[in-house]
């Protein structure tokens, strides 16, 4: 687990301003949230929520390390410390709460700082979907309060998004040489 999210922080930390999401390619927009496919964690989609009081929240896959994350920000958040780590307690509703080991990342040297949480639990992203809001708390203080109105329509749009890069990906990498490997040749072949 640690490997993983060392890996994922190397990605993000040398990314350019794209990782951030305003430059991914745009899958699609569903209510208040923009689907995109990050090209640094090996094509992997998410879903972006920018917030009025300066908030941003990101759900997404890093498709070389298989993992789901959390990335959340503020634009006052100014004394995160890139690589330390932050305990944080996500509150769905008044029912599901989930702790996180969130470490302090930037998409790009000297840019904004956020916080990165890798998440394990597939029950995390259902309750993502199903539920209206969400409180995220650093040291049992409340940082911030997100609506999560759309959400299970982001989230499903974000899988549709995977799965389409997935095999789009996966053709791409399929050889169209009839001859690598052997002597299969296509049924249409009437020469031989």
């Amino acid at each position: 687990m640690r490997l993983i999210l060392v890996a994922f922080l190397t990605l993000v930390s040398v990314a350019g301003p794209a990782s951030a999401g305003a430059e991914s390619p745009l899958w699609k927009m569903v209510g208040d949230w923009q689907v995109r496919v990050d090209d640094t964690l090996g094509h992997g989609c998410f879903a972006l929520a920018a917030y009025s009081e300066g908030s941003m929240f990101r759900v997404g896959f890093d498709m070389d390390s298989r993992q789901a994350y959390v990335i959340i920000g503020n634009d006052r958040w100014k004394s995160i410390e890139m690589g330390k780590a932050y305990d944080l307690v996500f509150q769905f509703d008044d029912a599901s709460r989930w702790k996180g080991k969130a470490t302090g990342v930037s998409f790009r040297s000297g840019g904004h700082p956020y916080l990165a949480t890798p998440i394990d639990n597939p029950a995390f992203l259902s309750q993502f979907a199903r539920r209206n809001g969400m409180s995220i708390k650093y040291k049992s203080h409340e940082i911030a309060r997100l609506s999560l109105k759309g959400s299970r329509r982001a989230l499903t749009e974000m899988i549709a998004c995977q799965h389409a890069v997935s095999d789009a990906l996966a053709q791409k990498g399929r050889s169209r040489d009839p001859f690598l490997g052997g002597l299969h040749r296509p049924a249409s072949d009437q020469l031989l």
